[in-house]
Order: C-alpha cells, then sequence, then structure tokens
C-alpha cells in the first residue's frame, strides 16, 4: 500500500508514496507526520515492520572503504558496495546509491540531492549520523526521490520526502 503525503515530512514508514495534491489516508495523522498503529496499517503486507536484519547493506556484501565527501555529477551514475566515511552530494540526474554504509557528520543531509535533479534511488544502504557531529538528515531532496529497504539512525532527521518521493520498507 501507498500512502501520499502532500507537504514535506521527516519520517520513515514501511510504505510512503507522495503524490501531488493527494490526500492523505492513515489511522492518525499529527501535522504532517504520519504515526501508525500497527505495520498491517502501513500497509506491510507479512505484517512486519522493517529492522536493521530487513534493511541496510545486505549480509555478505564486501563494501570498499573510501573516506571523503562525494560530489556526483554525472547523470546515470551507480555507487555500489561502499563503506562511505563522508556525506554525498548528488548534483546529478539518475544516481543509485546501492549496497553502501554512509556515515556523514556535520552536513545538512548525509544525502543531499540538489534542486532540479531527479530519480534518485538509494536502496540497501545503511546511512548514520557520526555520534561527535550528525548529519541534519539522512535523505534530503527538493524533489522526488526513492528509497527501498534503507535503515537510517544517528542523523537529526530521517528522510525528508516531498511530492513523488517513494519510502518503501526503510
Amino acid at each position: 500500500m501507498d500512502l501520499p503525503v502532500t507537504k514535506n515530512s521527516a519520517i520513515g514508514i514501511r510504505a510512503l508514496k507522495a503524490t501531488a495534491g493527494g490526500a492523505l489516508s492513515l489511522l492518525l495523522l499529527v501535522g504532517t507526520l504520519a504515526i501508525f498503529t500497527s505495520p498491517a496499517a502501513a500497509g506491510a503486507a507479512d505484517g512486519i515492520w522493517p529492522t536493521a536484519a530487513t534493511t541496510g547493506v545486505p549480509a555478505g556484501t564486501r563494501l570498499t572503504s573510501r573516506s571523503g565527501n562525494i560530489t556526483i555529477t554525472e547523470d546515470g551514475t551507480v555507487i555500489d558496495s561502499i563503506n562511505l566515511t563522508g556525506c554525498v552530494n548528488v548534483v546529478a540526474s539518475n544516481v543509485t546509491i546501492r549496497r553502501s554504509r554512509i556515515t556523514c557528520s556535520g552536513s545538512n543531509a548525509a544525502v543531499w540531492q540538489f534542486s532540479g535533479r531527479s530519480g534518485l534511488l538509494v536502496e540497501d544502504t545503511e546511512i548514520i549520523g557520526a555520534t561527535s557531529n550528525p548529519a541534519g538528515a539522512g535523505i534530503w531532496a527538493a524533489d522526488a526521490y526513492t528509497a527501498r529497504r534503507v535503515e537510517i539512525r544517528g542523523t537529526d532527521d530521517g528522510a525528508f520526502a516531498t511530492s513523488g518521493t517513494v519510502i518503501r520498507d526503510s
């Protein structure tokens, strides 16, 4: 089940789809934050909330370590299987970040999709705010993006969603 969101929200739920002008269809709504009382209410087909075991980097994935911020400027770039100590600035469209761990500190967002860019996909990824100076948000984007099986922890906010954004099993 996809749930529409009409305003920017910092939320992480089982299934979410933001649609322009859509109405919220929820069990309980507080401001623009969706709060569910059960996995079934969130549309979880299996009746189970996402956990660290079902989100983030899949077991057995070999990660290549890298330090320093990354700025992606080429459309269609794929980042796969990295253990990044730094933040990711996405200044391109149709970028994929998968099977990776991003530990970011002192930035507005660990993954930041700049305005006017589209098609960002973050999947099977862990986003961690560094303990001494955490990132403001796990994912921030002015335009729509998709996050699947993403674990965000240790940041001030989770994922900011705007019209067209899909956050699933995260």
